[in-house]
């Protein structure tokens, strides 16, 4: 009995070869037998049984190099895209060279605006806190006990309450304007911090303006 054993893991192409040398073992112990020649038989399955065993050999799979003109390819086109980064670096760097000047003067046109700003605050603060200091010089002056002595009572059965309600009236009012002096005060300070710094900003913007107009 003639037997064929398939290793397991075999390619598809050694399973069609073994199935092929079964075939010619078979149409030929057919051959023979209708010929009255049986003691070939033997030499025919010998012939199959070896011819399986050399077709169901695992292949060794065709390995393929990348060949050497796709890898100069390779290098040809990551030189050019080198080339080209290169080259649009460049042009970005001469347009910031060319906006340089035309920022730096943007921001020292909105640096000298936010100065005037300040400038016209404390300008309103000043007329401001000279206007309630003024207020607050009269209010003082009322205040004085002379003064408060000195207030017409007219009809008045009470005169000390009337002197008395005076001089908490002016009292009050002493202290709200002095209220307002001390905010107007801290908001001044605020400001003038404020403009010593935008100052001292314009002047280095004026100088970076100058060094990059000065540039080629």
């Amino acid at each position: 009995m003639l037997r064929l054993a398939a290793k397991p893991g075999n390619s598809r192409k050694a399973s069609y070869s073994i199935v092929g040398a079964v075939v010619i073992g078979i149409l030929s112990l057919s051959y023979f037998n209708q010929r009255g020649l049986w003691s070939n038989i033997a030499t025919v399955a010998a012939q199959s049984s070896a011819l399986a065993d050399k077709v169901s050999k695992p292949a060794v799979p065709e390995t393929t190099a990348q060949p050497q003109e796709d890898v100069e390819q390779l290098r040809r086109t990551i030189k050019k895209q080198r080339a080209e980064i290169d080259r649009l670096r460049s042009k970005v760097a001469r347009l910031e060279d060319r906006l340089q000047p035309e920022a730096i003067r943007d921001r020292l046109t909105q640096e000298e605006s936010r100065g005037q700003s300040l400038h016209a605050e404390l300008f309103a603060i000043a007329e401001r806190e000279s206007s309630l200091q003024a207020r607050l010089d009269e209010v003082n002056e009322q205040l004085r006990p002379a003064n408060i002595e000195a207030l017409p009572i007219y009809g008045s059965t009470r005169p000390e309450e009337v002197r008395e309600s005076a001089r908490r009236r002016l009292s009050n009012e002493a202290g709200r304007i002095q209220s307002q002096l001390d905010l107007l005060n801290q908001n001044k300070n605020r400001i003038q911090s404020s403009l010593s710094a935008s100052d001292l900003m314009t002047l280095n913007l004026q100088g970076q303006l100058q060094n990059a107009a000065s540039r080629p």
